[in-house]
């Protein structure tokens, strides 16, 4: 089918994690009329995804934050200072170069606006997300989270609640739908 009926209306996709926004220029391809508001808290990825608007006129909205439980601040770390595997501190030692970061909850940040997509891939954060976006997620359709092993995925899903289907989509991507 043409690419606009793919997703036939304006909608609103949610990256919180969004690292380079690759996810998110897919999406774009897809729609070119969807709203993107994306979570990157590091400051070379937000210089990317800034790139990856302007060159494409993507309508996304970048906000230079972590997505929590709570507002305030951690401290992020990465191994190599730019990548995909920077993460949120909760050891208390945390590995490689670090940066202090601000947190807010998605809740905060989303009132009261109809999500159709939410990509949560926060290496292991995915907990505080999920505890900062109650309301949020009343208002989701669908979800894609990283988790990297069963167990993870299982909690994952106990965490979300019975009002949420899961299916497998790659090696550690899983798509909840909310019934």
């Amino acid at each position: 089918p043409p690419r606009s009926t793919l997703f036939p209306y304006t909608t609103l996709f949610r990256s919180v994690g969004a690292n380079a926004g690759l996810f998110s220029h897919l999406v774009f391809c897809l729609n070119p009329n969807v709203e993107i508001i994306a979570f990157e808290p590091l400051p070379l990825m937000v210089e990317h995804i800034q790139v990856l608007k302007q060159r494409n006129g993507i309508n996304l909205h970048c906000i230079p934050k972590a997505a929590g439980r709570t507002s305030g601040t951690a401290t992020l770390e990465s191994p190599h200072g730019y990548d995909g595997t920077s993460r949120i501190s909760m050891s208390g030692q945390p590995a490689g170069k670090t940066f202090q970061v601000e947190i807010t909850a998605l809740d905060n940040e989303l009132k009261n606006r109809p999500v159709l997509v939410m990509k949560i891939d926060v290496e292991g954060y995915e907990e505080e997300v999920i505890a900062g976006a109650e309301e949020t997620l009343s208002r989701t359709k669908f979800l894609i989270i990283e988790a990297h092993t069963a167990a993870r995925r299982d909690h994952l899903t106990r965490l979300l609640g019975q009002n949420w289907r899961r299916c497998r989509l790659g090696v550690s991507d899983y798509l909840f739908a909310h019934i």
